[in-house]
């Protein structure tokens, strides 16, 4: 599972990894409120109820950040979970809520999968956040929280002969438009489910698309997925309804999707891979680059706001590694035994300006 950085987490289960070393067991936790003696504030007639403040702050993300119902019910489900220890300890309203009970709270987290453990403290920090914002609480009590540091988990990605045997594993149309929007345009499963007959242009030249964060972007479409989708949609009324259906008709869900994939996967031979739907996106990625395509045009293509995000998405073989580097002009002449002293500012002109090149 890949964790975004953003103040909005995107709705995933949230992974269970035992035994997953966590720099939250080592968090120091702040002293006792004035007294000393360690006991924590009970509860109030006055103040903030927490479910209160939390249905509150979902409002505002559905209503004035525009975040999509999936996106809404995790942050629900985090907050939801520090409020029932929350409510353990005694604490009933959003002002009694201290540094030394989110400390409390992360200590019970070391089980999870640093990703989880991060992806939990965004939610509760932005909850708190807007709180604080709306002066309902005098400081953030979890802006000072350590969190596990980011665990980079690359997937398995098909080679070039598994797409093939995955897109020969289709026998209906409903498969095959899938695999095609998944494997020539590099979309995610939430992305071709929500598509209607609309978003496809007269020509089936391009498809909008509504990706994270309700972003749209516009993805162009090869000759060879327009006319899987118009073979697809010969028989469809055009424009009108879902683009993906299920059996009677409808939208395709999300547990038939999973389904269907696993049944490709079962006909190309592919299962116990370890192969998801989201590695179909990261292999359109690393082929569009193995082809000669810029980094920054993969990026606009996948969506991402950040080109460090589409980094993850492309992937090398020791093969391809080792092609790059004789691709090195002083390389190649010293083996030819042509090698001449070269001029770097004029490959380089910035170096010049005394402007340093970035490696990062």
């Amino acid at each position: 599972m890949s964790v975004s950085t953003s103040d909005t987490p995107a709705a995933v289960t949230v992974p269970i990894e035992e035994g997953a070393p966590s720099e939250l067991q080592r968090a120091p936790v702040p002293p006792s409120p004035a007294g000393g003696d360690g006991a924590l504030p009970r509860a109030c007639s006055t103040g903030t109820a927490l479910h209160s403040a939390l249905r509150q702050y979902l409002t505002h993300l559905a209503d004035y950040r525009d975040c999509s119902p999936r996106t809404v019910k995790a942050y629900e489900q985090d907050a939801l979970l520090l409020i029932r220890f929350l409510e353990e300890e005694g604490v009933a309203c959003v002002e009694q809520v201290l540094p030394q009970h989110v400390h409390r709270y992360a200590g019970q987290l070391a089980h999870l999968a640093p990703a989880s453990i991060r992806r939990r403290a965004y939610a509760l920090r932005g909850w708190f956040r807007y709180l604080l914002d709306l002066g309902i609480i005098t400081r953030n009590p979890v802006a000072g929280l350590e969190l596990p540091k980011r665990r980079v988990v690359f997937p398995k990605v098909p080679s070039l002969e598994q797409c093939g045997a995955l897109l020969a594993a289709c026998r209906n149309d409903r498969e095959r438009l899938i695999l095609t929007l998944m494997l020539m345009a590099g979309l995610r499963r939430a992305e071709v489910l929500g598509l209607n007959v609309g978003d496809l242009s007269a020509g089936y030249e391009q498809v909008r698309v509504m990706g994270k964060g309700r972003r749209e972007r516009v993805v162009p479409l090869c000759r060879a997925a327009q006319a899987t989708v118009k073979a697809c949609l010969q028989d469809r009324q055009p424009h009108a309804g879902p683009l993906v259906t299920g059996r009677e008709g409808g939208r395709l869900c999300t547990n038939g999707f999973y389904r269907l994939f696993r049944r490709l996967l079962a006909r190309a031979g592919l299962e116990g891979l370890g192969l998801t739907p989201h590695s179909l996106r990261h292999a359109f990625a690393t082929q569009l680059v193995l082809a000669g395509v810029d980094v920054a045009t993969v990026s606009h293509l996948l969506g991402h706001s950040n080109i460090s995000t589409t980094s993850i998405c492309l992937h090398s073989d020791t093969t391809t590694k080792n092609a790059a580097v004789e691709k090195l002009p002083w390389a190649t002449q010293q083996e030819t035994g042509q090698l001449e002293e070269l001029d770097l500012s004029t490959a380089a002109p910035e170096a010049s300006t005394g402007q340093a090149l970035s490696m990062e």
